[in-house]
C-alpha cells in the first residue's frame, strides 16, 4: 500500500464546506464537494475522517483473529466515528 497521511483525521469547517485534516501533522487531507446536500456532505466527511481507524481495526482483525475483544472495540469506535456518534 502506498503511504497515506497518518491519522487520526478530523473535520474542520472551511469556507466552502468540511475539510478533512490530519490531527498528527495538521495538514489538509481532503475537501468535500458542494454538489451534494449539506447533510450528505457532513455524513461523507464523518465517514472519510474515520478511514484510518477503520483500516487499523480491519488490519488488527486480520492479523489477530483470536483477540476479539480488542478489535471489536476498535471497530465499534471507528464505526461510531464514521456515523458521527462520538463527541
Amino acid at each position: 500500500m502506498r503511504d497515506y497521511t497518518k491519522g487520526p483525521w478530523g473535520i474542520m469547517k472551511g469556507d466552502h464546506g468540511p475539510i478533512i485534516f490530519s490531527g498528527e501533522c495538521g495538514r489538509g487531507v481532503a475537501m468535500l464537494a458542494r454538489q451534494v446536500t449539506t447533510s450528505e456532505r457532513d455524513a461523507n466527511a464523518m465517514l472519510i475522517s474515520a478511514a484510518p481507524e477503520l483500516l487499523e481495526a480491519l488490519e488488527w482483525a486480520v492479523d489477530n483473529p483470536h483477540d476479539d475483544a480488542y478489535w471489536i472495540s476498535q471497530a465499534r469506535a471507528a464505526i461510531a466515528k464514521a456515523k458521527g456518534e462520538t463527541k
